[in-house]
């Protein structure tokens, strides 16, 4: 297992990648998440394959390493003209746009809900505006509010968002179609908008690729991270980013104490590289994203940004996808 940051401590000062076991699940340094060493999708007609050996991706010596490496994006390349061939039709093309994390966003015909409110009904508000931008407002769907700090005991079909190893969110679908699928949250996240935001995106994408039959680029084994993806290219990039890594420092008068935490299943720098992609493929300017991303992964889609800009080739082949569809919804 690889420590996910590129920029860790270790990774920058040694100039190679420590290895750790699979024991642990985060960085000892960093408290990255850890990555498998090998990842084993690779295919010989693949994206990775096309721009290995272009400058932006090839590692120097003396050098920082580059954010991604050919193989790493070229899954996230691949993974988004899978989901554009499968799920970006002319109502996606026509609909699809950066969320951003302000109210305005988050209101729908009732001006007195939105993102910074209080009460029980926030969740559900969320929730049905999470909806709305990602097409599936007349999905029927059941919103559950989980015991706080309950363990679930994991049923068939359930598939967790997780924080630290905790279900911030849960999607069942029951293979009876006749069933209305549920999704499940911690409320201790009405107090993390944000992350409430980012869990609720997940899930709903989960619902969004149960409709498609064809396997996504790995198989099951990407199934989670390309959960995380398909988040992304719905619009929410800004809040999976922002809620994969979360650092608090607390002072109490007396001790000063520090608390990590890691949301889903891609790190900051993958997802930055998601976000940038969908906002050349889309065409938008980047500033909308970068004003409310974390200083990580700010420098993250910056870095990303550069990379893509290496390879227009690629770009353009998905925005032609993208804009084919659009063509047709006019």
């Amino acid at each position: 297992m690889l420590c996910s940051d590129v920029r860790c401590r270790e990774r920058v000062e040694s100039g190679s990648v420590p290895e750790y076991g699979l024991e642990l699940s985060a960085c000892p340094l960093c408290r990255s998440p850890l990555v498998e060493a090998e990842p084993p999708y690779d295919p010989p007609d693949g994206a990775g394959r096309r721009i290995a050996n272009r400058s932006a991706f090839v590692a120097e010596p003396w050098q920082l390493l580059p954010l991604l490496s050919a193989r790493e994006a070229g899954w996230l390349l691949d993974a988004y003209r899978w989901f554009l061939t499968h799920l970006g039709d002319a109502a996606h093309a026509s609909r699809t746009r950066l969320v951003e994390p302000v109210d305005s966003e988050f209101v729908a015909d009732d001006p007195s809900g939105a993102i910074g409110c209080a009460g029980g009904d926030l969740p559900r508000l969320l929730f049905e505006a999470c909806k709305r931008h990602a097409g599936l407002s007349d999905w029927p769907c059941e919103l559950v509010a989980r015991e706080a700090g309950l363990v679930d005991r994991f049923a068939p079909n359930l598939v967790l968002f997780s924080i630290d190893g905790e279900p911030a969110g849960t999607y069942h679908a029951s293979e009876d179609p006749e069933e209305t699928p549920t999704i499940t949250y911690d409320p201790r996240l009405a107090a993390q908008p944000e992350v409430l935001v980012a869990t609720f995106a997940h899930e709903l994408a989960h619902g969004l690729l149960d409709t498609v039959e064809a396997a996504p680029p790995g198989g099951e084994d990407f199934e989670e991270p390309m959960t995380d993806l398909a988040a992304v290219f719905l619009g929410f990039g800004i809040f999976l980013c922002n809620a994969a890594f979360e650092f608090r420092q607390d002072f109490d008068g007396r001790f000063l104490s520090w608390q990590s935490t890691t949301h889903g299943y891609l790190p900051e720098d993958t997802l930055a590289f998601a976000l940038a992609l969908f906002l050349r493929t889309h065409a938008i300017d980047p500033e909308k994203a970068v004003r409310h991303l974390d200083p990580n992964p700010r420098r993250y889609l910056g870095e990303a940004l550069a990379q893509l800009d290496s390879i227009p080739e690629e770009i353009a082949a998905l925005k032609k996808l993208l804009w084919s569809a659009r063509d047709f919804a006019v």
